[in-house]
Order: C-alpha cells, then structure tokens, then sequence
C-alpha cells in the first residue's frame, strides 16, 4: 500500500494513519529531503491513546546475529537506558551501580518484548532514520528487521529518506514478500510518502514563530510572510521554505540577516556560525587565552569538518557512521587549536552531542542533526578537493551546492 501524505503543523490525518495497525504489520514513512519526517512522525504518534516508544534506528542493530521480538525487545531496552546510572529516577526508584544498569536492563527487554507482542497494546513503536544505520542500507538488514518486527501486535513505524528507499525500490516489493515467520507477516506493509509543506503551513509555523519573536524578529518574519504572499520568496530560497527542516533555518537566519539569496549549503553553514557564537556569548571564551571570537569560530567549523571526514567507513561505497569516540575529537581538537580540548568543553561549543552516558573514559557523541554532519562531510570533500562520487547521494549534492568561494 503506498499513498502520499502533505503534512501540516497538526497532522491529525497522519496520526490516524500511523495508528491504524489493522491493514498494515508496519508503516514505512519517508519524505523528500527536509520534509519533516522525523517531526511528523513523533507529533503524530504522541496523539491518541497509544504510549509511544521513539527509538534511533542508528542505536539499533547491535544484537544483529539473532532475530525475533526478543532481540528487538532487548534492543529498545538498551536504547531507552531508563535504568542507566544517573538516568532520572522512576517512582523514586534510580541505579546506583552499573552492575545493576545491566541486570535491570537485561529484564526490562523480555517484559517490554512482552508488552509490545500483547494483542491488546497500548504502544505504538517509531523507529527513526533507517538511512543513518548501515546496517539498514542494504535489503538484507531491513529483512533481518522485518524478521523482527512480524510479531509485533502495536502500530510500528520506520522512517527513512526518500533516497535511501529510491535507491532500494527495484527490490522493495521483493523484500516485503514472505518475509517474517509470525503469522502477521502476510499482512502487507504501508509506504506514505510525505509531501512538501503547502504556503498555508508555512503561514501557521510562521504566525507560531511570530508570536514568540521579539519587536524586530516580528518585523522580519512578517516581511517573510509579505514575500511569500507576492511569490518573490521563490527568487530568494526557490523551494526551500517548504521544507521544515530548511524553514526554521531561514526564518532564523531572516531574523538575524533579513531576506537574503540563500543556497541550501548557505542555510547550514550560516546557522551553524550563528550557533556557535551563540554559544560562544553565553558560556564565555572557549579557552584561557587570547583568541579572536570569529578565530574561534573558524576553528570549531574547521574541527567540526575533521569529525564528519573521521566518522566515515570504507567499502564498495563510503558510508557516514553514526558516532565517534570523544577521545578521538579531542586528538583532532589539537590539529586545530594545537593544544587538546576537554570534550566536556567541546559539547558546549559544538554541533555534537553525547550518543549515552560516559562509560568510564569512554564517551560516544554524534552531530545533533545528520544534515549538519552531511554539510561538514561536505565542506571536508570540497576543502581537500577529493572525488564526491564514493560519498552519498546527499552527501554529492551538498558538495555540489558549496560555493568554491565559501572555503
């Protein structure tokens, strides 16, 4: 089954699709670039009755040589880490020791197992970003999860991009047929391709976004809605501001700069700059020296680039991994500042966030948002003019979009 959705800011049609578990074992959703699948999906599963468990594909996958409801069971269960030490307590209850972590997380897979299996649930499981977990890229990986998912008796949601599914649909029909071995896994799969977003949604996030701005900030989105009205919006951003994800870009950078000519790889990088500073301001200078704020600018975008070339693996194509070891940012905060950078003061001033708690020494972080490790992926390629055709789709266009004047 496969139709197309265009989401707007209430999305009420979404939520009774992704809620309908009677027609579909589980709901493939994706989007064209930007599109807001993410967001769609949380905001819609999170209204109606259901309880809803919101997991990162990326994080999944670690129990990949066993299948069944237990293994993906066990593996939400290690994602949630309700019961990682210094997690917020549960009915006055918390983990002190990480030998209880284990223990108690060890039984919480079988019983949400057990939960998500019941034939009356009260769940509905969103498992987001396929494409950002090599382990899904290719039909064999979304087989082994498709395994896994048959006997789930709640709605279950997947979310990838439009790319991902394009670059598999020879064999998506295929991968649907016979496979599982629940007795729901008959029971066909749904695709719902969301659309772009319409001029009136744009007009209700920007009437929403109004009401929260200051004096000058209303000025400008109102100029904003002005030239969206008149249709000269198109000359600035073509198409982009139908784009969730790019329209809270612009409409920051509208409110910082005005109405401006803007590229997609301009949109990111100037909010990635303006971030930054941002941050630069509140918590004060990054080191105890004398170091030129806009210096300091540089030279985290120019860290950040290291990051996203390091957060790579080779083979028949070169795949984006979803996090890194934090020692290893450090070591690369050296090449750039030639001294070493505590993560502890890095998580401040970057775009990358802790992936769990620290394990001892060991600190997993990955970027906030995957379009933001794809701009800096980008900007490394260009930089070191090296060929954009192993990289991803998304990864390609980006190079193509930066100006050679923007490095």
């Amino acid at each position: 089954m496969h139709a197309q959705y265009r989401p707007s800011p209430f999305g009420a049609t979404l939520t009774a699709l992704l809620h309908d578990s009677t027609r579909a074992r589980w709901t493939l959703l994706t989007d064209v670039f930007g599109a807001g699948k993410t967001t769609a999906a949380l905001e819609a599963s999170s209204r109606g009755v259901y309880t809803s468990i919101f997991v990162a594909a990326s994080e999944l996958g670690r129990r990949a040589q066993r299948q069944g409801v237990a293994t993906i069971g066990q593996e939400i269960a290690d994602t949630l880490r309700i019961f990682s030490v210094d997690a917020d307590s549960i009915d006055g209850f918390f983990v002190l020791e990480e030998k209880d972590e284990e223990t108690f997380t060890g039984l919480a897979g079988p019983v949400l197992a057990s939960l998500l299996r019941s034939e009356t649930p009260d769940h509905i499981l969103v498992i987001d970003g396929l494409d950002e977990n090599r382990l899904y890229l290719h039909p064999d990986g979304l087989q082994m999860l498709n395994n896994q998912l048959a006997e789930l008796k709640c709605p279950s949601v997947l979310t990838t991009r439009l790319e991902h599914l394009s670059s598999m649909f020879g064999n998506f029909e295929a991968l649907l047929e016979g496979l599982g071995s629940g007795r729901r896994s008959a029971t066909p799969a749904r695709l719902l391709t969301l659309e772009p977003w319409t001029p009136d949604a744009v007009h209700l996030f920007v009437d929403a976004a109004r009401q929260q701005a200051n004096t000058g900030e209303q000025v400008a989105l109102t100029q904003f809605s002005n030239a969206l009205d008149d249709g000269s919006l198109a000359h600035l951003y073509g198409d982009l501001p139908f784009h969730p994800l790019f329209l809270q870009f612009i409409l920051d950078d509208v409110c910082s700069d005005g109405l401006n000519t803007r590229r997609r790889t301009e949109l990111v990088g100037s909010w990635v700059r303006r971030k930054i500073s941002r941050d630069i301001q509140h918590h004060g200078a990054l080191v105890d020296r004398a170091i030129d704020r806009y210096e300091t600018v540089d030279g985290m975008m120019l860290l950040m680039e290291a990051a996203a070339a390091a957060m790579t693996a080779n083979g028949t194509e070169i795949q984006l991994t979803e996090q890194i070891d934090s020692r290893l940012v450090e070591q690369l905060s050296a090449t750039v500042f030639n001294f070493e950078i505590p993560i502890s003061i890095l998580l401040l001033y970057g775009l990358i966030v802790p992936v769990d708690f620290r394990k001892r020494s060991r600190l997993e972080v990955r970027f906030v948002l995957r379009v933001v490790q794809e701009y800096f992926l980008a900007c490394h390629i260009k930089r070191a003019r090296l060929s954009p055709d192993p990289y991803p789709a998304s990864v390609q266009g980006l190079v193509s979009d930066l100006p050679d004047e923007s490095l």
